[in-house]
């Protein structure tokens, strides 16, 4: 005579070669943590957590917190950039790092200034340029707005500046990751 199975036990006999592998495991595991490191991140860049409220939180997981600790300050790094407003992560990333990387925290506000600094005088110089171009072509006033994003020297000059502070805003992130780690 035919047995007679339960529904769990169909389910289970029809979905038992759906286990995950050890590597997929890891994997969605490795993708849960980016997840809840970036809500971290997004929550102190908006301003719903203080950085200085990280290491509780981080505490209050229930689990190992030095995993997602590691996770969170590799997208803090990777997340300072050299335009933007970079002190909620830089907060964050003295929090968990400590003053070990006060001096690379203080060069990135360098860098940043920097680039700030660099925009404007470039927009300044692009823009007084193309107002010269079309005073020369008898085009003045006061209504006169220059567009020189899509002039060629400007776009030239902004692409070597990113390049020029880029390549420092990496080496200084590599630091950062070293002693962070």
């Amino acid at each position: 005579m035919a047995e007679i199975k339960s529904t769990i036990e169909l389910v289970m006999e029809r979905t038992k070669h759906l286990v995950q592998t050890p590597e997929e495991r890891a994997r969605a595991n490795e993708q849960e943590l980016e997840s809840r490191a970036a809500g971290y991140l997004l929550k102190i860049t908006e301003g719903h957590i203080q950085p200085e409220e990280l290491p509780d939180l981080l505490d209050r997981t229930g689990e190992d917190a030095g995993p997602l600790r590691k996770t969170l300050l590799g997208l803090m790094i990777r997340g300072v950039g050299l335009s933007g407003d970079n002190e909620p992560i830089l907060a964050g990333l003295r929090t968990l790092a400590g003053a070990a990387v006060d001096d690379e925290i203080a060069e990135i506000r360098e860098l940043s200034a920097a680039w700030a600094g660099g925009m404007k005088k470039l927009t300044g110089d692009a823009g007084g340029q193309v107002i010269e171009e079309l005073a020369a072509k008898g085009i003045t006033g006061s209504a006169v707005k220059p567009k020189y994003a899509s002039d060629p020297a400007y776009i030239e000059a902004r692409e070597k500046l990113a390049r020029d502070l880029g390549g420092k805003l990496d080496r200084v992130r590599a630091v950062i990751l070293g002693k962070a780690s």
